[in-house]
């Protein structure tokens, strides 16, 4: 006879995973927002310490997606937020989003087998 499958094992695999991308999601959010907050970028922008070779315009600021971007005159930009913040923090909440939502349909298609 074939072994049945442990499916509270699955579920379990499933919910840290769905945790621990939420985790990663998180704390990369909030290192971006503690870059935000500390590294004056406007600051470093308006004086011509980033760049020189136009005047600073503006910043464009956003918090979802998290950005904090220099704006100069001849269309160049820098941002003050590092390039993998957006995409980490994304990537773990629908990460997240998926492993719950498959632990969900494991537990109630379980067809009669123990659940915890």
């Amino acid at each position: 006879m074939k072994p049945r499958p442990a499916w509270h094992v699955y579920r379990m695999v499933l919910r840290l995973c769905a945790v621990a991308l939420l985790v990663v999601g998180v704390l990369a959010y909030g290192f971006g927002v503690l870059t935000w907050l500390i590294g004056e970028t406007d600051e470093a922008c308006a004086q011509g310490l980033v760049y020189d070779g136009a005047d600073f315009v503006r910043m464009r600021t956003s918090l979802l997606p998290l950005e904090n971007t220099c704006l100069f005159a001849d269309g160049t930009t820098r941002s003050g937020i590092p390039d993998w913040v957006n995409p980490l923090f994304f990537t773990g909440i629908i990460g997240a989003v998926v492993c719950a939502s498959v632990s969900v349909w494991l537990n109630r298609n379980s067809n009669g087998r123990p659940t915890d």
